[in-house]
């Protein structure tokens, strides 16, 4: 076991956050006039909002929409960086012990450090660090990320929705294009830039 800060090897979306928008399509519709709502099928306006959240979060480096992520990593250390931002919960740590068998580290023997950019999970003196299971990412910690709850996407500030109802515009006027960054207008990177994760 290092006293070393590790770096996670591995982040994965867990796969039991269903897709959340910041932005609902009746509003974008309305305010886009479309009314392509009208009948009720949303499917495509759905996914432009979906891309223009990917785009945010591919540009600020954070993550939007509340979700759940795995970090895989393989070595005990003092400390897990989290580079995903910004951390709200960590539901658990788990390993696979000497024998291949899952353990959960009790939730006492942690607690998170949180950054303006990234946070730490720091374990306890208390901790005794357990041998592991010989293989790559024995160790999973399961952790929410994000910056607004899906249970209320109204909270959404005004500033990122116009962001992203700007990306929404450009991507509905320019279907079927294979734009790239060109996608974020000087005007949209202006509004995201206060949340942008620079220097990494």
């Amino acid at each position: 076991m290092s006293n070393l800060i590790c770096t996670p090897n591995v982040y994965k979306d867990s796969g039991n956050s269903p897709d959340c928008l910041a932005l609902s399509a009746e509003y974008v519709d309305k305010y886009m006039e479309l009314g392509c709502c009208e009948d009720g099928d949303s499917t495509l306006l759905d996914q432009m909002i979906l891309t223009a959240q990917c785009l945010f979060e591919s540009y600020t480096r954070r993550i939007l929409m509340q979700r759940s992520f795995l970090l895989l990593t393989s070595y005990w250390c003092k400390s897990i960086q989290v580079k995903c931002s910004p951390l709200q919960s960590v539901e658990s740590i788990t390993y696979l012990d000497e024998d291949g068998a899952s353990q959960t580290v009790d939730s006492s023997l942690y607690y998170i450090v949180a950054g303006d950019e990234y946070s730490d999970i720091y374990f306890t003196d208390d901790f005794t660090f357990p041998s592991l299971y010989d293989r790559p990412h024995s160790i999973t910690v399961t952790f929410t990320a994000g910056y607004f709850s899906c249970e209320d996407p109204s909270v959404v500030s005004a500033d990122i929705q116009i962001g992203l109802m700007e990306v929404v515009t450009y991507l509905n006027e320019n279907r079927g294009c294979s734009c790239g960054s060109e996608v974020l207008s000087a005007q949209s990177k202006a509004t995201f830039n206060k949340y942008k994760i620079y220097g990494i």
